[in-house]
């Protein structure tokens, strides 16, 4: 991090990366952050990660994070994983956030499994792969969600696993979806099938 200046939302996902491989933790940087790294380019106040985060090592984890410039409590985080919802981690050096969750389903842990390795200057990202990435935005069906899902689609196209999309999207509960999107690319920016 830049000591001269307060942290960027780019060193935050630096930060938490190198804590989490530090601390052995699997995990995947999802939501607007994966968005933006499949070239979908939008605005974002967070960092939202995915984490296979266990019990024996929270107070580790809290305590690594504290060290850093981030605030959380061990509490929240095991009544989050206890409940299985999302815990939030404070940065104390900037107005940014990171919206974390354990990895709880199967979708989670696929999202975690199919990670990509991204380089930021020299820090290794693990980044949840564009293809997890539609997947996720098509599950959650915000209009903002959808349209994140159609930017990364087009900005992908030809370097997508197109079965693995297929199969998961089905798995899922969102193939109809796909397909709508599918349709609305080659409407608007008249591509064909293979």
């Amino acid at each position: 991090m830049n000591e001269d200046k307060k942290r960027t939302l780019e060193d935050i996902v630096t930060d938490i990366a190198k804590i989490m491989k530090k601390l052995d933790i699997d995990y995947a940087i999802v939501g607007g952050i994966a968005v933006v790294c499949w070239g979908n380019i939008r605005t974002t106040r967070d960092v939202d990660v995915i984490m296979d985060l266990k019990h024996e090592k929270i107070q580790e984890f809290v305590d690594v994070l504290c060290a850093n410039g981030f605030s959380i409590d061990e509490y929240e985080i095991q009544e989050a994983l206890k409940e299985k919802s999302h815990f939030t981690i404070f940065d104390t050096l900037s107005v940014y956030h990171i919206d974390a969750k354990g990895a709880y389903g199967a979708g989670e842990k696929q999202t975690i499994k199919t990670e990509r390795k991204i380089d930021n200057n020299g820090v290794e990202i693990l980044m949840a792969s564009p293809e997890d990435t539609i997947i996720n935005k098509l599950i959650f069906a915000r209009e903002h969600d959808i349209n994140d899902a159609i930017g990364i689609y087009v900005r992908q196209i030809g370097k997508l696993d197109e079965k693995y999309i297929e199969e998961n999207a089905k798995k899922r509960g969102v193939y109809d979806e796909l397909l709508k999107i599918k349709d609305k690319i080659k409407k608007y920016c008249d591509l064909t099938e293979d």
